[in-house]
């Protein structure tokens, strides 16, 4: 493998394009020509500046660029500063030296003194950074150990390789083994190299012979590093790079067995691992790359030229940039990198997938056939457009908790099972395909199509509701933001348990009806229970056989609840809404649930209310009705065939000594309406009222009738004997009939 080189850092001592400067200069720089033919030793002078800020500045340059510095480098960067001020001084005093002497203010002998007071000043200076450099143990210039001799060279220099300021080439192949042990007393003080680093490891594996390096204080690298073993047989492990943590340029190794480097956190070009498969032949013994483990490290540019494939590798553990990533029988995978061109996952054998991208621009597919886990714990954007799919038979568990955005989103678990979806933040208005798991919650998911063949609980905080049939076993169903007027859950035939609301946002003053959602629910033969919660215009729940549980809140401007087998009960809390297009009045009809036993509204401003049929039904409260309409409104009120009870006592004629007596209504039940008919009757004649109200069984009589009945046997009315107010039609029609009612 060819030298890695580092590139020379170049000084300039003033560059600048503004023209404006630029004749300055030019005058400036013609005067130190001048003086230089004038004086001697100024050329000298002026070459010895130029050098000593040129070495200055590049030594800061490199010292700066390390990402870890110790105090010891924190004192070195400043004495480097003061240097780079000293020297700057000395130029600044020579340009001063020209200036005076092309105006005749100092004369050639006067200035020749001074040039020589530079001189010593540039010297101390010169002495200072050797003396700096001694007491930081730094060493400027390349450093190769590929030999005997060079390993007694370099034994005395010790003390002067904590840093190298250069490049570092390390070959074992021709040091004898007697020397090993001197060559990695001089590595084992190098804790950084500010250039290049390029070594050749040859390792016996027996214990008669080892040639092993020793840089277990080696932290950082400025530049490009290469490792690599003499014979196919040599181990990463022949280098204890223990505590290496940065490479700022690109990073090369080429070992048999396995790749692990637990302390590096940063490469900051590409990196490539040589694969190796299994080998018997001759010369050429190999157990393969066994393992790929770096824990920590974010590698800038591409690994293994954006196609990692590791056949025979059991773990791998890396972070870069890959546009596929192949391990065959690897059983646990953490990769951490964005991918700028997506990403295609092939792990057959994986148990454990973990990816740790933030963003992926293109499209992703991961292929892992027998994992439990698959992990996306960092994963906020796939590109636009973009799909994303996961396919697995035996996952337990698929986390993508920060994804947001990306096209298409399909996850193949395989079969149905208990495992979970992660998918909390997702809210592109793409179609979802989840197949496997029997629970899923997509709680900022708002619009799109999701299809899940498995799914028994489904939980939708914000989703609009624009879903076709596609959840064939779901159970439990949890909506929190319903946007659509035509929602029918009548489709979901596996439904145990409903829970749906509406987007929050719709004001009671609402001014239209497009955006505002409508329920349907009739003939689902498996649920059981239901929670409706507005804002909603209407919510039908119609034919449930086995509803057992129903509970409203919100806004819901209509309610019908009809023909539920096992309904005994109902938990109304809602309300309707006021102003605007949709407050017309509120609606509530409750008809023919056999086994309904008490109701109880929570509506106001009626515009209809119908009770009929309940056969089961023996208490009613309405006083939640206590706002009328404004005139121009039609209210209509129908109350009959349940099982309420009252007392009816009819009119009585006047005789010649007693005076005629009014009939009475006696229901505890009517006389909650009692108050809101006669309010409607005082204050808006212009109100139109429809009425009809009859309790089920005169509990004075003998045998079963019904109040409608009662008031339909005849009529007494006489205009001097008897001037009732009883029409004798049947039942409560008439504000007046409703005057009548009284306590039971």
């Amino acid at each position: 493998m060819k030298k890695l080189l580092l590139g020379v850092i170049a000084f300039a001592l003033i560059i600048t394009s503004c023209n404006k400067y630029e004749d300055e200069f030019n005058d400036l720089n013609a005067k130190l020509d001048a003086l230089k033919t004038q004086v001697a030793g100024v050329a000298a002078l002026q070459t010895g500046i130029t050098a000593l800020q040129s070495q200055v500045t590049a030594l800061s340059a490199a010292v700066a660029a390390l990402p870890n510095p110790t105090a010891s480098i924190a004192t070195l960067t400043t004495n480097l500063a003061t240097l780079t001020t000293n020297v700057a001084a000395i130029q600044t005093k020579l340009n001063t030296l020209a200036i005076d002497v092309a105006a005749g203010k100092v004369t050639s002998d006067a200035a020749a003194v001074k040039v020589a007071e530079l001189q010593a000043a540039l010297v101390l200076t010169q002495a200072d950074i050797v003396k700096i450099l001694a007491n930081t143990s730094m060493y400027v210039g390349d450093v190769s150990i590929t030999s005997d001799a060079e390993v007694d060279f370099w034994t005395p220099k010790i003390h002067q390789l904590g840093m190298i300021n250069g490049s570092l080439e390390v070959n074992t192949t021709d040091i004898s083994t007697s020397k090993i042990a001197a060559m990695n007393v001089i590595l084992h003080n190098v804790n950084a190299v500010i250039g290049g680093v390029y070594w050749q490891s040859e390792v016996y594996l027996t214990s008669s012979v080892g040639k092993s390096i020793d840089l277990s204080h080696l932290t950082t690298v400025v530049g490009d590093f290469a490792a690599w073993g003499a014979t196919g047989s040599v181990l990463q492990s022949s280098i204890d790079l223990s505590a290496l943590s940065n490479v700022t340029g690109d990073f090369a190794m080429d070992f048999d067995g396995p790749y692990a480097l637990p302390a590096l956190t940063k490469v900051g070009g590409a990196m490539y691992l040589e694969t190796h498969t299994a080998s018997t032949t001759t010369g050429a013994v190999r157990s393969g790359t066994t393992t790929v483990n770096f824990p920590l490290v974010l590698v800038v540019g591409e690994i293994n030229d954006g196609n990692p494939d590791w056949p025979i590798a059991t773990t791998v553990n890396v972070a870069g940039d890959m546009t596929t990533f192949d391990a065959a029988i690897a059983t646990s995978v953490t990769l951490r990198g964005n991918y700028s061109a997506g990403l295609v996952f092939n792990a057959a054998k994986a148990i454990s997938v973990s990816i740790g991208a933030a963003t992926i621009a293109g499209p992703v597919t991961i292929n892992a056939a027998v994992a439990t886990s698959v992990s996306l714990p960092s994963l906020t954007t796939i590109g636009a457009g973009n799909a994303f799919g996961i396919t697995t038979s035996a996952v337990t568990a698929v986390a993508l908790p920060l994804l947001a955005t990306s096209g298409d989103l399909t996850i193949n678990m395989g079969a149905a099972n208990n495992g979970s979806v992660d998918l909390s933040l997702f809210a592109s208005a793409v179609a979802v395909t989840i197949t496997g798991p029997e629970t899923i919650s997509l709680p900022k998911y708002v619009t799109g199509q999701l299809v899940c063949s498995t799914a028994k609980t489904v939980t939708l905080a914000l989703h609009a509701g624009v879903l076709a049939p596609t959840l064939v076993k779901v159970e439990t169903l949890t909506m929190g933001a319903l946007n659509t007027a035509a929602f029918n859950i009548s489709a979901y035939t596996t439904l145990k348990v409903a829970s749906i609301t509406g987007k929050s946002g719709t004001t009671s003053g609402a001014t239209g009806t497009a955006a505002v959602a409508g329920v349907t629910s009739s003939t689902n033969a498996t649920l059981t229970s239901l929670t409706l919660a507005g804002p909603m215009v209407t919510a039908v729940v119609d034919g449930q056989s086995k509803l057992t549980s129903l509970a409203t809140s919100g806004i819901i401007n209509s309610l019908t609840v009809n023909s539920c087998a096992l309904l005994t009960a109902v938990s109304f809390a809602h309300t309707h809404f006021v102003g605007g297009t949709l407050g017309t009045g509120s609606v509530l009809v409750v008809t023919n649930n056999p086994k309904l036993a008490a109701l109880t509204t929570s509506t106001n401003f009626m515009r209809t209310l119908t009770v009929t049929g309940n056969v089961l039904l023996t208490t009613m409260n309405f006083n939640s009705y206590v706002d009328i309409l404004y005139p121009g409104s039609s209210v209509g009120i129908t109350i009959s065939g349940n099982k309420t009870s009252g007392v009816y006592t009819a009119p009585i004629v006047q005789t010649p000594t007693t005076p005629w007596v009014e009939a009475v209504v006696k229901s505890n039940d009517f006389l909650t309406l009692k108050a809101y008919v006669a309010k409607m009757t005082v204050t808006a004649a212009a109100l139109t009222q429809t009425l009809s109200l009859s309790f089920d069984d005169d509990s004075s009589v003998t045998g079963t009738q019904t109040l409608a009945s009662l008031m339909l046997v005849g009529t007494l009315y006489n205009a001097v004997t008897c001037p009732t107010i009883i029409d004798a039609t049947g039942g409560i029609n008439t504000p007046a009939e409703m005057a009548l009612v009284v306590a039971n």
